[in-house]
């Protein structure tokens, strides 16, 4: 019974993300339009922007639920290729670059891992980096910090670290936020909006390529860190 619960739910969500999904394309490629536009008056521009941006915001939540359904049912395609961290990390800071700017927090990159070649799907890695970066930028008040760096402090591992100044994680939920449609409590959802699907996703990733995400914080207030650690790829493709 539940099994077959369990079943309908993932046919439903899978359903219902691609039916939302389709008509949002023509209303952002619409806007989109609008936007490079210089006939426009600036307060309609303005409005068209705001448009473009919630409807890649909820354009991001059924992608994530769509996700959900891949991961759980077992088909989640990776294209495995020789990869560079570095560049994956570069590639993926420009997709969060607003989120960082716009808020005015401070990133510290440090790129130190002198071993850095992984076998991995460079999208679905990106993915997991902006993702962390993301939630950090969330969480962060105006003028607050994010570091990310990269180490090798185990042979044969490569660690993506990034820590914020943010509002921390209790210890008693510190174990649940890899879970689907988890945040800490009903008052962050509410604050920061979003369907708690980033961590889950982005662990099932890390696994996906034998490795493992974890996180930790001193407690509510006082920031957190996400660690991922991959495993390096025997040949190690030249630094671009």
């Amino acid at each position: 019974m539940a099994e077959a619960a369990a079943q309908a739910k993932d046919h439903f969500l899978a359903v219902l993300s691609h039916e939302l999904r389709t008509p949002l394309t023509p209303v952002l490629m619409a806007a989109g339009a609008l936007v490079r536009r210089r006939d426009l008056p600036a307060d309609v521009i303005d409005a068209v922007e705001m448009i473009c941006t919630n409807v890649k915001m909820e354009a991001r939540f059924i992608d994530e639920l769509l996700d959900l359904t891949r991961i759980s049912h077992g088909k989640m395609e990776l294209i495995v290729v020789p990869v560079d961290a570095h560049d994956v990390i570069r590639r993926a800071l420009l997709v969060c670059e607003n989120d960082v700017t716009e808020k005015k927090l401070k990133l510290d990159v440090n790129l130190e891992a002198a071993e850095h070649g992984l076998q991995g799907d460079s999208n679905r890695l990106q993915q997991v980096v902006w993702n962390l970066v993301k939630n950090a930028a969330k969480f962060t008040p105006p003028e607050g910090r994010i570091q990310l760096r990269t180490l090798n402090d185990t042979p044969g591992w490569i660690t993506i670290e990034v820590a914020d100044s943010g509002i921390g994680i209790d210890p008693a939920v510190l174990s649940r936020i890899f879970n689907s449609f988890e945040q800490a409590d009903s008052s962050v959802t509410r604050q920061f909006g979003g369907l708690g699907l980033g961590l889950a996703i982005s662990r099932a990733i890390v696994e996906a390529h034998g490795g493992a995400l974890s996180a930790s914080s001193p407690g509510v207030g006082q920031g957190a860190v996400f660690t991922a650690r991959l495993p390096l790829a025997k040949e190690i493709p030249a630094p671009s």
